[in-house]
C-alpha cells in the first residue's frame, strides 16, 4: 500500500517565516554554546593539567 505522506518529504518547508527564523536562531545558539563549552573545557584542562 502506498504511503500518502511520501510526497511530503520532497515538498518545501511548510513552517512560517517566523518559525524558520526561530529555528535558525536556536540552532545558532546551540552551535555557539557547543563551541564555547568546548573551548572553555580545553582552556581549563590546559590550565589545570599542564605541569
Amino acid at each position: 500500500m502506498k504511503d500518502h505522506h511520501d510526497e511530503y518529504i520532497y515538498t518545501r518547508d511548510h513552517r512560517t517565516p517566523a518559525e524558520r527564523r526561530a529555528a535558525n536562531r536556536e540552532a545558532l545558539i546551540g552551535w555557539i554554546s557547543l563551541i564555547t563549552f568546548t573551548t572553555a573545557t580545553f582552556v581549563l584542562a590546559n590550565i589545570f593539567l599542564v605541569k
